[in-house]
């Protein structure tokens, strides 16, 4: 379990699944997750998380976001090794808990796992440019916007432009 100021990220078990898939039925969880027009079964999410949870997939690892004992969202790490770089993405489930702090305290606490424990150069990931709440939450992390990609996905019928932003571990540590 990794501890950050006011949560704690936990890894996935399989009971979890169902949790997710809740979170995934809301409409603005789905929006942010760039995902609007999919709804996935449990079990399709269990079979696409199982190599994950059991330990099979050593570069894919999930985990619950946890304010107290109470889940409220999920954070997904996937780790490329060869190239020291790991990609994230992460929803806060739980509509009581989002605008609190809780997204960016558990981008700050993968980001101290991901720099000092795993020894990685680079964290970075992709948002949608039409998701403001989840841009400022990363540059409040200290993540930067480094580049677009243009109408990449589709959302409410338009296509809208990806922002990919990262943060290096000097970049990091100097903050």
């Amino acid at each position: 379990m990794l501890h950050g100021d006011r949560v704690a990220l936990r890894p996935f078990e399989l009971d979890d699944v169902a949790r997710l898939q809740v979170w995934f039925d809301d409409p603005e969880v789905r929006l942010g997750w760039d995902d609007e027009e999919a709804t996935r079964s449990r079990a399709d999410l269990e079979r696409e998380m199982r190599p994950a949870i059991m330990g099979e997939d050593h570069e894919t690892h999930w985990f619950v976001i946890q304010e107290g004992d109470a889940p409220v969202g999920a954070l997904h790490l996937h780790l490329d090794e060869h190239h020291h770089n790991a990609e994230i993405d992460i929803l806060v489930g739980e509509a009581e808990a989002r605008d609190r702090g809780l997204g960016s305290d558990a981008i700050e606490t993968i980001m101290r796992y991901v720099f000092d424990e795993l020894a990685c150069h680079r964290l970075w990931l992709i948002t949608s440019a039409n998701n403001p709440r989840a841009i400022r939450c990363y540059e409040k992390c200290g993540l930067q916007r480094e580049g677009v990609l243009r109408e990449a996905g589709f959302q409410a019928g338009v296509h809208v432009d990806g922002i990919i932003m990262s943060i290096l571990d000097r970049e990091w540590r100097q903050r």
